[in-house]
This record gives structure tokens, sequence and C-alpha cells, in this order.
């Protein structure tokens, strides 16, 4: 059951646009293709959870969740919910290698001889463990209720799997693949573990060892939560979820970009209106709207693919064109 759905494209396309107008600077440049590389994964990863869950009721689904408890706050890429499990899922696009060397640390090659250091997904997922569940026992009542000899913890009630989803194709080396080699697996791979791994929790005698038992002769034993307990909990986490959009992030990352200076020390000698555009090879035009000299550019997406058009030189503070016919 898909419980929070995120609109990934909007936000891919607008740092698609970004990256192409060619108006950042080489180290914006690499942040916004960095970003745009994670939201690709995400974007992958809900569409497997999707197509596994969606019809799954006993199984909630979370994109994107963010929130705070106390003085800590989590942010989540997926969070995968049941009555007896959790899965917290942590994307990392890279296609072509991960290091992990024996100190754990984790470092990708984007080209040769360069590398990334960046902190281990797998330790960030833990944080979010007992950040999820104080905030969930400290809330006990808004969804449980008042229920007498109610579980008052969810430690050894519950399954807990971090998962490392990493892009298809991915090269995973180093000292310490061995020691995180259990939480590492494709994209594509993650929802069939999360459904073999509930089952099993869910039937065999593996739950013994991660819930108390009710009934020894049957050897079943109590979930964490009862079916409207959970339900509960579903509303409890979307009512908390403080998460931004993927389209409010880069908008924000736009705003963050610096002014560019409008050059008006020419404006004289350049046309400023579709009308005088002639030759596409021809002195380029002021921008209509703030005065800026405008970049011929060639469309790589949409109806006009492969078609030239003036834009804006303050790409993306103004997004003006004039299309070139």
């Amino acid at each position: 059951m898909i419980c929070k759905e995120v609109n990934y494209k909007l936000a891919i396309d607008e740092w698609s646009a970004l990256i192409d107008g060619g108006t950042l600077s080489s180290e914006k440049t690499k942040t916004a293709k960095m970003h745009l590389a994670g939201l690709k994964a995400e974007k992958n990863m809900a569409y497997y959870l999707k197509a596994r869950f969606a019809g799954t009721p006993e199984l909630l689904v979370f994109n994107n969740l963010k929130f705070e408890h106390l003085d800590r706050t989590a942010q989540i890429d997926h969070l995968v919910l049941s009555r007896w499990s959790a899965y917290f899922i942590e994307t990392k696009s890279v296609s072509a290698k991960i290091n992990i060397n024996a100190n754990l640390q984790w470092s990708r090659t984007y080209r040769k001889g360069k590398y990334d250091n960046f902190e281990s997904p797998l330790e960030q997922s833990r944080r979010h463990e007992p950040c999820l569940f104080d905030l969930l026992e400290s809330r006990l009542p808004d969804f449980m209720g008042k229920i007498v000899g109610m579980q008052k913890t969810f430690c050894n009630t519950i399954d807990v799997q971090h998962l490392i989803a990493v892009s298809v194709g991915a090269t995973i080396q180093g000292k310490g693949q061995k020691d995180v080699s259990d939480h590492l697996r494709p994209l594509d791979q993650i929802p069939q573990l999360i459904a073999d791994n509930h089952q099993a929790v869910r039937s065999s005698l593996l739950g013994s060892a991660i819930a108390e038992m009710r009934d020894a002769k049957t050897r079943k034993h109590d979930p964490a939560f009862s079916k409207k307990e959970l339900d509960a909990c579903r509303r409890l986490l979307l009512d908390v979820d403080i998460s931004q959009s993927p389209l409010e992030f880069v908008h924000e990352f736009i705003e963050s970009l610096p002014e560019r200076p409008a050059d008006k020390s020419s404006q004289s000698q350049i046309p400023n209106t579709k009308s005088q555009i002639g030759d596409p090879k021809s002195v380029a035009p002021r921008c209509p709207k703030c005065d800026s000299e405008m970049v011929l550019r060639t469309a790589k997406r949409g109806d006009r693919k492969g078609k030239q058009f003036y834009g804006c030189s303050r790409y993306p503070k103004c997004r003006e064109m004039i299309n070139v016919d």
C-alpha cells in the first residue's frame, strides 16, 4: 500500500533544464548533477516499490519521509512498515564503483583517478531507527490507546532491516564490502528481498527471536501492531511529515544562486524583439523581460527537440525564451 507518493518527474525535468542551460559554475553543475542522479535513483526505487506493494495493504510504503523528534531529525528515502517489520531504504546513485575500505568508509569513483568520499548510508539509516521508534513510543496513546499490558517499547518486538539500494550495474569493492554485503542490493532486487523477509518474519520460527511469545505450543508471536494500530501509525507518520517536495528543493537551489548582472553596454546595437531576429547566427537579442543578453541554444527535449532558440543568460533566474523559426 503506497501511503505517500512523490512527484519526482517535475524536479528531474527542472534539474535537467538547469544543467542543460549552461549557466552554472563548474562547482554548481557538479552539485546539480549529483542531486539529479540521486533523485532519479529515488524515483526508480519508488517505482519498484509501487509495482510490488501497491496492492499489498499489510505493507505500508512511505517515500521521502522527514520528521523531527526532540533534537533529532530523520530524513528517510523510503520506509516500508508492517505489523511485524520495518525496512529503512537509502538510495545511492552510483553507475561506476563504490569503494568501502577496511574502516567502513565509503567513496565513489566518478572518473579515472578521481573519487569522492561520502557518509556511510548504512550508518545514516541506522540513526533513523531510534528516532522513528522513540517518536512512536512518545505518541503511543495517539495511535494505540490505553491498553492494559500494552507493549511499551518497540525494542525486540519488531524486525528491522536497513537496506542500501544502489544503481543497477554499480560495482561494490573494497575490504569492507563483506561487512555490509547483507545490506547492499541493486534497486530492482529490494522489493523481493522485503517480500521474502516479511513472509519469513511473519510465519516462521524467526519470529520467536524478535517478539514475545504468547502461545509456546503453536510458536506464534504477537506483532508489534494490530491492524488498527498500524493504520493509526500510518496517519501519525503522515501527520508529522515535514519533508520538502523534490520540486521545492530544486527551486530553493535556484533561489540560492548568485545574480548575474545584466550587460547593457551594447544595448543600442542589438535587436530586442522577436521580429528583429533573422539569421540565427546574427547578433543575439536582448531579453524582452530583464534586458540581459540572450544565448543561442538548441532544445534537447520536448516538441522542439533539435530546434534553436534564444534563452536568457540569467537562466534560471529568468526563463524568457525566443524561438528561432
